[in-house]
């Protein structure tokens, strides 16, 4: 369900009125207790659009890290199947943080198990709005490591991720202006977004893609070539679609208002991207919609924010919710499966965001683009019967991740860190390095082979045996929950591999040709 809303908070003056007299009205049965039922004096009782879950399996992804299946029925009597991932935000292994597609290309798109896969995550579901067409730009807005990569003003509920390492929903409206030598100050409307005609100046940056515009297009770009001094310069002005300029900026100009007569060719200029002061210390945030739960109780505000109509009918949904015990929660309904799962209103999200626990929750995108990814598996249903390419997502990495020849590993036991080195299970590693492997049981020993090179390595001894040359160990291998752990830099090497340690706790294994020449 991605798409493009052209509200900007210009445009909501006469809504925010109605939304509140209208939300009035829709928060009563949110406050009316937890029986489902709100009592009536004039009238028949009302049906509270509350779900009944049936828990059917959970287990550890990894450290910090557990995944759900759910099972239930919505007020109506119509099945849903339910996805939760909860990440513990208190363990210092885990991290939670939007991912744009495609390395930060805003013209691309990913697939979720893709965009999971290549950070390392063990676990994955799809982000925030994007446009259906070319150039796929997200909608609101999108700040990674604090960098502010995408910005509007567009009133929608947006989760960030603070410094401190708090986490909060709101709405964020970020500061950005360009300055011109005599002081003038041109404010930036959008960055990153598609130009609709509107009053205020869009700015392209080097993540949306080597051109801004389109030949078809007949809106004005402003060139801005980066100077010396750390200022840019304006170097063209040009209709259509314009290159983007090594290390600088395009700025789309509105037909009429700021910048048209201002951003003439020579003209020097200060970018200045700022953010939303009332966000201090931001690392990230994703704009989803619309606000979900409010103090743990339910809250529709979804016509407020843009997504009334048919698109607050019962549809697949994603959704994202924080606890009241420092637990993120990624969840998913599976929908447009009759007899199996329907999918939800923003109102049923809403009270089963609550029914699990959350004290603060919003949506994200959905419909065919609802997906949630486990170690390598998709295992929701998606609705389209194949995984929809997004514009970003939301991940979740725990521990270390390994990485052979490019693919990610997965393991049933999880690698560990000890004496500064990593340990891990020994069959998937050396299966995944193409090396044969035997347990000699009598021994103790691990035995693998790759072409010409071969290891003997005893559990729990510091020394080992390399093409039948004995070499010390800083750390022995052990068993660990019925599973034989190797250290894994001395096993790769030893068997021709480049090994690389990323401080992101990401290992790159590579193979060499030259094994077994």
């Amino acid at each position: 369900m991605s798409f493009v809303i052209k509200s900007r908070w210009r445009k909501f003056t006469g809504l925010v009125l109605a939304g509140v007299l209208a939300g009035s009205m829709a928060l009563q049965p949110a406050l009316a207790g937890d029986t489902g039922i709100l009592a009536s004096e004039t009238g028949p009782e009302m049906i509270l659009p509350k779900p009944r879950l049936e828990l059917i399996d959970s287990r550890m992804v990894a450290e910090g890290v557990e995944h759900a299946t759910y099972q239930g029925t919505l007020a109506d009597g119509e099945p849903i199947m339910v996805q939760v991932i909860q990440a513990d935000l208190h363990n210092p292994e885990v991290t939670v943080k939007p991912v744009a597609a495609q390395e930060g290309n805003y013209g691309k798109r990913e697939s979720v198990a893709s965009l999971g896969a290549r950070t390392g995550a063990v676990a994955a579901v799809n982000g925030g709005f994007y446009g259906t067409s070319p150039p796929y730009a997200p909608v609101g807005s999108v700040v990674i490591d604090g960098e502010l990569q995408v910005a509007s003003d567009m009133y929608r509920t947006s989760l960030g991720w603070l410094e401190d390492g708090a986490v909060r929903f709101g709405y964020f409206n970020p500061q950005s202006y360009l300055e011109l030598d005599q002081g003038l100050r041109l404010p930036v409307a959008g960055i990153n977004q598609v130009e609709e005609g509107g009053e205020g100046i869009i700015l392209y940056t080097p993540e949306w893609g080597e051109t801004a515009g389109s030949p078809e297009e007949t809106g004005v770009l402003a060139v801005l070539a980066p100077l010396e001094d750390g200022s840019y310069q304006v170097t063209g002005l040009v209709r259509g679609a314009a290159a983007m300029p090594a290390g600088g900026f395009v700025a789309g100009l509105p037909e009429e208002g700021p910048g048209v007569n201002e951003l003439l060719p020579g003209t020097r200029v200060k970018v200045h991207l700022g953010q939303d002061p009332n966000w201090p210390g931001l690392k990230h945030l994703l704009t989803g919609g619309p606000l979900l739960v409010d103090g743990g109780r339910p809250v529709f505000q979804y016509a407020l924010e843009g997504l009334a109509g048919t698109l607050a009918a019962r549809h697949p949904r994603t959704a994202v919710g924080v606890t009241g015990d420092g637990k993120m929660m990624l969840v998913t309904v599976d929908g447009r499966q009759p007899g199996v799962s329907v999918g939800a209103t923003f109102e049923e999200l809403a009270y089963l965001m609550a029914e699990l626990g959350a004290r603060q929750a919003m949506g994200l995108d959905g419909g065919g683009s609802t997906t949630a990814w486990v170690n390598g598996q998709v295992v929701n249903r998606v609705s389209d019967g194949s995984q929809r390419l997004v514009a970003n997502g939301l991940v979740v990495r725990s521990g270390i991740a390994v990485f052979i020849d490019g693919k990610r590993i997965y393991f049933d036991v999880p690698p560990r860190l000890e004496e500064g080195r990593t340990l891990v299970p020994l069959r998937a590693f050396f299966e995944a390095l193409g090396a044969t492997v035997d347990w000699q049981e009598e021994r103790k020993t691990v035995v693998a082979a790759k072409g010409n090179r071969s290891v003997e390595l005893p559990v729990g001894a510091f020394s080992a045996l390399v093409n039948g040359e004995e070499l010390s160990l800083d750390v022995p291998a052990k068993i660990v929950e019925g599973r034989t752990l190797v250290p894994l830099r001395f096993v790769g090497e030893a068997l021709g591999a480049e090994v690389q340690w990323d401080p992101a706790k990401i290992i790159t294994v590579n193979s060499l040709e030259e094994v077994g020449q």
